[in-house]
């Protein structure tokens, strides 16, 4: 803190800077319905490399559990992924998620909420 702000130790207000770059390799921005399980067959594939790499016992021992966590990480991020591409392209994808998955559907929001929230 005190490098932020001095010998003051009062809150800053952080405005991100006018170039501030977009970083495309974070963009989820599918164009087909297939594009989420490459993904996930790349990132499964690269996981899987490590296995490859020579090392003591206690090294390998380490890169099978780092390569099951990253076997689980790419599972999920194909799952929103997926998720991401349908409800974007797929009308019927979002009316299902919402009517048909219990805990969504069995949520309850007022209807001034729902106003508040709509977008123009």
């Amino acid at each position: 803190m005190h490098d932020e702000v001095g010998a003051q130790w009062a809150p800053v207000r952080y405005e991100p800077p006018d170039d501030f770059d977009y970083d495309e390799r974070f963009d989820l921005r599918f164009k087909t319905r297939d594009e989420p399980l490459a993904r996930l067959k790349e990132r499964l594939q690269h996981a899987q490399s490590v296995l490859s790499l020579e090392g003591d016992e206690t090294a390998k021992l380490l890169a099978k559990k780092l390569v099951f966590g990253a076997a689980v990480a790419a599972l999920e991020a194909f799952l929103w992924e997926t998720v991401d591409y349908c409800v974007e392209h797929e009308e019927k994808a979002l009316r299902d998620i919402v009517t048909k998955i219990p805990a969504l559907k069995e949520q309850p929001m007022k209807l001034g909420e729902i106003f508040s929230n709509m977008k123009d």
